[in-house]
């Protein structure tokens, strides 16, 4: 074999090379929008039943007052789905409001929660001069 045919095997390889990269990015960029599609309609499947999506494939709702009482303390439930689980824990968080101003904390700390588990998050108000809460934070652990 000569230096010319080396250099066009060459070149043969190296275009070859290009068109499987280029043909692995479309791919890749064809995978990536068909999920991304996918999470679109799942959070606006979730948000008819009003559940608001929180990060890590979590979402969560406030449960309706009608379906639980409180002790001495305002309190409130919510209602948190982890689609893909969460192995060690799940960890939620609110504000505790007042017309509307940030004036305290809640927080829930759940165990491990399976792939599409479900926690019920008891948040309370125990300054007793809140008048709502408002979701702040949810990890996945």
């Amino acid at each position: 074999m000569d230096s010319k045919d080396a250099a066009i095997r060459l070149e043969r390889a190296a275009a070859l090379a290009e068109e499987r990269a280029e043909a692995e990015a479309k791919a890749e960029a064809a995978r990536i929008e068909a999920e991304a599609a996918e999470l679109a309609k799942r959070d606006a499947k979730f948000a008819e039943a009003g559940l608001t999506p929180a990060g890590n494939d979590v979402y969560y709702m406030f449960a309706d007052q009608s379906n639980y009482t409180c002790g001495y303390w305002d309190c409130a439930y919510v209602v948190l789905l982890a689609m893909s689980g969460c192995p060690n824990s799940l960890y939620v968080e609110a504000a505790v409001t007042r017309n509307g101003v940030d004036i305290g904390l809640a927080n829930h700390l759940a165990a491990a929660v399976p792939v599409e588990g479900q926690v019920n998050a008891h948040l309370e108000d125990f300054s007793g001069s809140g008048d709502g809460f408002r979701i702040t934070k949810v990890n996945c652990f």
